[in-house]
């Protein structure tokens, strides 16, 4: 099989580069699936309704109503945060299985020189693409919501 990439060299910058482009295309494609503007609308119902609740007390008779459109709402906002996640499931899979097979023979990828007792000397391949991708996730999703929805 003909690696791409000289994995000996980059590995780090390799992972980094292969997860600011899934965190890219996971944006994009939450974009063209979602309704942006009704997700908001949901969220700051669900904010709304929290205060709401905080205002008063268990005994309250509308207490459960509130609580229940509270939940019921939350519960949309799952369903239509999940349906980007399951069209982007297979090719990302397809994804981690050639970088498991591009880096299989790599050990520790970022190494921070000292033991720790759950986590060794460092990362793997796949402890450093979760390390980029919890930046670059967090990164992507501020930008994308600043400056494009």
């Amino acid at each position: 099989m003909v690696m791409i990439f000289d994995v000996s060299i980059n590995n780090l910058l390799l992972i980094g580069v292969f997860s600011l482009i899934i965190s890219i295309l996971n944006q994009i494609v939450f974009k063209f699936m979602v309704d942006t503007k009704k997700l908001k609308e949901i969220k700051d119902e669900v904010n709304l309704l929290k205060k709401e609740l905080k205002n008063i007390s268990f005994t309250h008779p509308d207490y459960a109503k509130k609580q229940k459109q509270m939940v019921n709402k939350s519960l949309e906002i799952s369903r239509l945060s999940m349906k980007p996640s399951f069209v982007t499931l297979i090719p990302f899979w397809i994804v981690f299985a050639y970088m498991s097979k591009l880096f299989k023979d790599v050990g520790v990828v970022l190494n921070w020189g000292f033991k720790l007792p759950l986590f060794g000397v460092g990362f793997g391949w796949l402890g450093t693409y979760i390390f980029f991708s919890l930046i670059f996730g967090m990164s992507t999703r501020k930008l994308f919501e600043k400056y494009w929805w």
